[in-house]
């Protein structure tokens, strides 16, 4: 197995030559001509420090990710954090696609406005929609990610997951619910969507430690 090289953004844009660096923090190149297809040649294993987003517009590109060969197809983009290890890259004879790379400074302030755009949305969505919904599948979805994705920028930004979010403002809404002495325990779960008063029970003694009843009539007193 060829010995592993790693290369900096900085080392890379200087040895290639490239021009269309935009302020030292990301370049795009495009392919635009038609590749004849060479035999595959070995090439060392390379773990870029830089982000890189790998787009397909027409034919096929085969390259090896961590050791494991995969294939670009048309209209597929791959996006390559500097852990990944890449090599072989061979293009088929169709060809067409971009190389864009961001150098690790620029990735880190670009995705984490994005991180605090995403918290933002998600927190009013919860405020608006957390009786309704109390599953972090929704919330993903309407912010067009995957529920993993959504869990792991919530614990980044605040130490909490998406769950916990949900259950923490369904507890609060519970509360101001219960001391509404005219609400009964049935339609405080139904306001809630609980499947049933048993359900919203559970729910309220396994994070409060008493029952909706106990709850109501210790803020009664």
């Amino acid at each position: 197995m060829n010995e592993l090289v790693n290369v900096s953004f900085e080392d890379f844009i200087e040895k290639a030559s490239l021009t269309d660096v935009f302020e030292e923090d990301f370049f795009v190149l495009a392919f635009n001509s038609r590749y004849r297809r060479p035999r595959k040649q070995i090439m060392p294993p390379v773990r870029f420090n830089a982000v890189t987003f790998l787009l397909c517009t027409n034919g096929e590109l085969s390259l090896s990710i961590d050791y494991k060969e995969y294939l670009l197809k048309r209209n597929m983009l791959l996006w390559l954090n500097s852990l990944h290890i890449i090599g072989n890259i061979v293009p088929n004879d169709y060809f067409e696609g971009y190389v864009i790379i961001l150098s690790p400074q620029f990735a880190n302030s670009i995705f984490s406005e994005r991180k605090e755009e995403v918290i933002r949305k998600f927190i009013r969505l919860l405020l608006t929609h957390c009786k309704e919904h109390h599953d972090v599948s929704f919330y993903a979805n309407e912010l067009c990610m995957t529920a993993g994705n959504l869990s792991r920028i919530t614990k980044a930004y605040s130490g909490k997951r998406t769950i916990k979010w949900i259950n923490d403002v369904l507890i609060t809404e519970s509360k101001i619910l219960l001391r509404k002495s005219n609400n009964s325990i049935q339609q405080v779960a139904d306001e809630l969507h609980f499947v049933d008063q048993s359900s919203f029970g559970k729910f309220f003694r396994k994070h409060i430690g008493l029952t909706p009843r106990e709850y109501r009539k210790n803020v009664q007193k």
